[in-house]
């Protein structure tokens, strides 16, 4: 990653305040400038400084976004296999080798997208797709624990409580208004 140098951000502020309006039209070298107090000279020594700056700055974004959306596309392939593969249900340690990253990585990429862990973000998913299929379908309690990667019923139970509080069954009671046929 590339950083400006403390002195350079001043100099540019400093060049910015005696060049008070410029605008940069279809070509950067061409600046409109108006500055009373500043010899001919100055003002161009100061405007080809301030478009180095300029352009130093530029660069550092456009690096920035690079990386950034390079960074995005690992993240979408990560979640594109947790909701493709929610009935294994999918690891961290799968996830990162489906998409030849380290843990460590899709950690690093997880936090920076999602906020969250890459198993934060897997639990979210399962108990997301728990909860609407509770409400929106008549599956036995079960089926949904099986189609969102559990083995046993009895862990499914345990699980959803400790996530929302209360047991799946209780949950389509209290949260599925419509009646299920």
């Amino acid at each position: 990653m590339l950083s400006l140098d403390p002195t350079c951000l001043e100099n540019l502020l400093t060049c910015s305040k005696d060049i008070l309006p410029f605008r940069i039209m279809n070509q950067p070298e061409l600046f409109t400038v108006t500055c009373h107090s500043l010899s001919e000279a100055e003002k161009e020594h100061r405007i080809l400084s301030s478009h180095g700056y300029l352009c130093l700055l530029l660069d550092v974004l456009q690096s920035e976004l690079q990386r950034s959306q390079s960074e995005a596309e690992p993240y979408r392939q990560a979640i594109d296999y947790i909701a493709a593969n929610l009935h294994l249900p999918p690891t961290v340690c799968n996830v990162a080798k489906h998409i030849s990253l380290s843990n460590a990585q899709l950690y690093r990429i997880f936090m920076l997208h999602a906020g969250c862990s890459p198993k934060q973000y897997i639990n979210d998913q399962r108990i997301t797709k728990a909860c609407r299929l509770i409400c929106s379908s008549s599956m036995p309690i079960n089926l949904i624990g099986y189609a969102i990667g559990f083995k046993y019923e009895s862990y499914f139970y345990r699980w959803f409580k400790n996530q929302i509080g209360i047991t799946p069954s209780e949950y389509r009671m209290l949260t599925c208004t419509r009646q299920l046929p």
